[in-house]
């Protein structure tokens, strides 16, 4: 994040309010697709639960 910001810094095209929003989204983002935060990595850490084999 702090490299798009520095990238961002001398852009006369994108002001401080529209970065910073950005940020805030892309982080949201990000912790979406965290399997830690988001509690996906419990699914990943047991095997799945199937059912029994029918005969």
């Amino acid at each position: 994040m702090g490299e798009v910001r520095e990238a961002m810094v001398d852009r006369a095209d994108v002001d401080a309010a529209t970065l910073e929003a950005w940020a805030s989204w892309a982080l949201q983002e990000a912790d979406a697709l965290d399997p830690i935060l988001s509690g996906q990595v419990l699914k990943h850490l047991r095997p799945p639960d199937l059912p029994a084999p029918e005969d």
